[in-house]
């Protein structure tokens, strides 16, 4: 493993998230620093605000655990939309996206299968996934229309489960 992915996991760790961005950025303008190392500090970071809450856009105002807009620090809470990213983030983000999307519909509604409300909540998720793609996207230099194909297509919009008629 490359030494700055340790630093990263450590630093992610002991929660230098805001930090961690900073670095990952930068790494990208390391020309000597292979690629695979540069994908793997975004996915580290992805990772972390994934499971922080903070990726996915679902229509609230991300917060910290303490239920505030802003860290213990003062800091705001990291989002796609407050950190900069260059070519290999932007691929990283998208292809963190359509994964967490796949994962979802392998676990949700596997063999084209599954509860009502499980075929609900995938429907939820690609929806905050296009959104967040949304977002993401039109802050970058893409026009809408171009954003949302990309955003569709991250989020699997076109193979959306039915739902069943309860009427």
């Amino acid at each position: 493993m490359h030494p700055i992915v340790v630093d990263i996991r450590a630093r992610l760790m002991s929660g230098e998230v805001t930090e961690v961005a900073k670095i990952c950025r930068h790494l990208e303008e390391c020309t000597g620093l292979p690629k695979p190392v540069q994908q793997h500090s975004w996915m580290l970071l992805l990772e972390k605000m994934h499971v922080g809450g903070t990726l996915i856009d679902d229509g609230s105002p991300p917060t910290n655990n303490d239920g505030g807009a802003d860290t213990a620090f003062g800091e705001k809470v990291l989002t796609l939309g407050n950190i900069v990213v260059g070519s290999i983030g932007q691929s990283c983000v998208l292809e963190y996206l359509a994964n967490v999307v796949l994962e979802a519909r392998e676990t949700l509604y596997p063999n084209q299968r599954g509860t009502p409300q499980a075929k609900e909540e995938l429907r939820c998720l690609k929806d905050a996934v296009r959104r967040t793609c949304l977002k993401f996207l039109v802050t970058r230099a893409y026009s809408p229309d171009v954003a949302l194909t990309i955003s569709n297509k991250i989020s699997d919009a076109s193979n959306v489960p039915d739902l069943e008629d309860k009427t």
